[in-house]
């Protein structure tokens, strides 16, 4: 490996590892703030629709309404799926900010945050020594 192709692998690792670590303290920050339970309504599937050179994707982005003190949201999951995994005028519980009624968690969604940024954080080392041992 050529002194320019490590040095890019280390430009590459070290931005994995940042964005990993920013995703580990976001999740846990998230999770810690949202401490109060909500019922939910999931009122609509926002779809989206992704096109690229392997083709066409659609993902689908649940969108809930619920009341917290008689004021009502409406907010979007920021996680989509493939399939739609609720469906219309399903009741879902949500764990949402009492500081910020819009920012809310779905069951779940705080412990993918941190293990994806924490696989980046722990693969991020080795394959930077990787890099450089092949030098």
């Amino acid at each position: 490996m050529t002194l320019s192709a490590a040095i890019i692998a280390t430009i590459v690792c070290v931005v994995f590892f940042v964005v990993g670590l920013l995703m580990v303290i976001g999740g846990i920050r998230l999770k810690g703030n949202c401490t109060q339970r909500v019922n939910a309504v999931v009122v609509d599937m926002e779809e989206k629709v992704d096109e690229d050179e392997d083709g066409t994707s659609v993902s689908y982005y649940p969108v809930f309404e619920y009341i917290v003190d008689g004021v009502p949201y409406r907010v979007q999951s920021s996680f989509g799926s493939s399939g739609r995994r609720y469906g219309i005028g399903q009741e879902v519980t949500l764990m949402y900010n009492p500081d910020n009624p819009h920012q809310f968690l779905e069951r779940g969604e705080s412990k993918a945050t941190v293990l994806m940024g924490g696989l980046l954080v722990l693969i991020s080392p080795p394959i930077l020594w990787y890099a450089w041992s092949l030098r």
